[in-house]
C-alpha cells in the first residue's frame, strides 16, 4: 500500500500495526461524522463509512476494498455506504438486528427519532452525515467471524448504545475496534428509544472480560493498555454521575416534570430556553427518561398517577 499516496490525497491515518490503520473523519471524527478503520491484508475492509463522503472518494480511488462492516446503524458510522456501493464491488455486512432499517432514509428516521422527529432529521441531519439509502449485501451476527488473511475479526454483540451495536475484536493482537462505545470524555451515550442502560453497562462489561490490548473508537483516539482499565471504569462511572446528577435535580417535597428535568439539561448543560434544539433536547429526553425509570423501580423516586411528574421518596 503506498501510504505517501493516501497521505498526499489528505487522508490521516494512524496506525496501529501493519494491518490496522485508523482512517480519520472530518471534524477530527466526532459527530456528525466518525473515524474509519481501514484493515488491509489478503483481503481489503473497511469498518464504517461515516468519516466523510470527501474521503470515502479518496479512499475509492486508491484502495481496492473487498468488504466494509458496519459496526451499528447510526447514520455517522455508515453515510458512505452508498458511495462504496457506487463506485466498488466490495460487500456491504451490517449487524442483522439493524437489517429492517439501516439502508432505508424512512425507516431508520423513525425507528432513530419517532415519526414526527424522524421526518425532521432525514431532512436536516442525514444530508449532513452524507448519508442516502442502500441495500446490504450480508448480514453477521454474534461470534461472527472476518477472515481477512492474518488478521481475523470476530464480531462481538455489545447492545445498549442500540441493539445493533457490534464491536470487532482481533484475537491475535489483542485489537477491539469498539465503533459508539467510544471512551469518550462525555461518555455512554442511549439517547434513542431503543438503547438501555443495563445492556450497555452488560457490554462494557464483556469488553473488560476480554483480552484486550489496543482499544480503538469511532470518535476518539486509540487506547493501550495500562490505560485501558481506567478508561473503562471511567466511562461506566458516567452512568452513576449522571443519575446522581438528575437525583439532586428531583424535590422531596414538590412534583418535577420529565420537561423541566430536561430543561435543566444535567447531560447536556445546553440552555433550551435561549436555543432549542429539539435532536439534543430528543436524546436528553430519552436519557434523563431511562435513569427515572431506574430510579423509580429502586423506590428512591415516587412517580405520580398519571406518570407525568416526579419527587424524592
Amino acid at each position: 500500500m503506498d501510504f505517501a499516496a493516501l497521505k498526499a490525497a489528505g487522508i490521516r491515518l494512524l496506525s496501529i500495526d501493519e494491518h490496522i490503520h485508523v482512517v480519520q473523519g472530518l471534524g477530527r471524527g466526532r459527530s456528525p461524522f466518525s473515524n474509519a478503520i481501514l484493515v488491509l491484508d489478503k483481503r481489503t475492509a473497511l469498518i464504517d463509512t461515516g468519516c466523510g463522503l470527501s474521503i470515502i472518494e479518496k479512499l475509492l480511488e486508491l484502495v481496492r476494498l473487498d468488504l466494509v462492516l458496519n459496526t451499528h446503524s447510526h447514520p455517522d458510522h455508515t453515510g458512505g455506504n452508498w458511495l462504496v456501493r457506487e463506485r466498488s464491488g466490495a460487500r456491504i455486512v451490517v449487524p442483522k438486528e439493524g437489517l429492517d432499517s439501516i439502508g432505508s432514509t424512512d425507516k431508520l428516521g423513525v425507528r432513530m427519532m419517532g415519526s414526527h422527529l424522524g421526518e425532521i432529521w432525514t431532512r436536516d441531519y442525514l444530508p449532513i452525515t452524507g448519508y442516502r439509502d442502500f441495500t446490504p449485501d450480508g448480514v453477521y451476527g454474534d461470534g461472527a467471524e472476518f477472515d481477512l488473511g492474518a488478521i481475523k475479526l470476530v464480531a462481538v454483540h455489545t447492545p445498549g448504545h442500540l441493539r445493533d451495536h457490534y464491536c470487532f475484536f482481533e484475537p491475535a493482537s489483542g485489537t477491539m475496534i469498539g465503533g459508539d462505545i467510544d471512551l469518550s470524555p462525555f461518555g455512554p451515550w442511549y439517547g434513542n428509544a431503543e438503547s438501555n442502560i443495563g445492556d450497555f453497562r452488560a457490554s462494557v462489561a464483556r469488553i473488560q472480560d476480554m483480552p484486550v490490548t489496543t482499544y480503538i473508537s469511532g470518535h476518539a483516539r486509540p487506547v493501550r493498555e495500562p490505560y485501558l482499565g481506567r478508561r473503562l471504569q471511567a466511562y461506566l462511572a458516567v452512568f452513576d454521575e449522571r443519575r446522581s446528577d438528575i437525583l439532586n435535580l428531583i424535590p422531596r417535597d414538590a412534583w418535577i416534570t420529565l420537561e423541566e428535568l430536561v430543561y435543566a439539561s444535567p447531560i447536556y448543560h445546553w440552555d433550551y430556553k435561549s436555543h432549542i434544539d429539539w435532536f439534543l433536547c430528543n436524546g436528553e429526553t430519552h436519557m434523563i427518561g431511562k435513569h427515572l425509570y431506574d430510579l423509580v423501580n429502586r423506590g428512591e423516586v415516587v412517580q405520580s398517577t398519571d406518570g407525568l411528574a416526579y419527587r424524592r421518596t
